[in-house]
């Protein structure tokens, strides 16, 4: 069953990068040759600066990384697979909402893309059969998204 189901939710993550990625310039083609075990939130962004010296990302954005944090702030790190398995899915369709929603443009839409790989790499990891590897990516999602208010607004 759990097969299934992340068969149905990977096509569904790659239709949210087209739509996205069809928008976009091609200035990510450099970086999709280069060859990364796991990305790194850490990656120093260099600043379209708003009024706070931040990337400007859209209301959309806004909304599904305020709706993952309250997912993962509801989830038990404990929890067996199937509630893995159900904030996968959850977490998924908040991921592909911001790429299916996409208005952003220039350097913040392709540092919101480069924030957004290490994010998707570890929600598609909270599925792994192993539950230190579950955990560890439990952990990196909540790490990512708490800096995600430090470097947009």
């Amino acid at each position: 069953m759990n097969k299934l189901i992340l068969l149905l939710t990977i096509p569904v993550i790659f239709i949210g990068l087209a739509a996205c990625s069809s928008e976009s310039d091609n200035s990510d083609t450099k970086t999709q040759n280069k060859v990364q075990e796991e990305p790194s939130p850490e990656t120093e962004l260099t600043p379209q600066k708003g009024p706070n010296g931040k990337w400007l990302a859209n209301p959309e954005t806004h909304q599904a990384i305020d709706s993952m944090k309250v997912l993962m702030g509801a989830h038990d790190i404990e929890a067996d697979s199937v509630a893995y398995l159900r904030l996968n899915k959850k977490m998924s369709n908040q991921f592909v909402y911001i790429y299916q929603n996409c208005t952003m443009k220039g350097e913040a839409h392709d540092s919101l893309h480069a924030f957004l790989k290490p994010l998707n790499y570890h929600i598609q990891h909270l599925i792994d059969w192993d539950t230190a590897s579950k955990h560890n990516s439990f952990m990196k999602v909540n790490d990512i998204l708490a800096v995600f208010d430090e470097k947009f607004e």
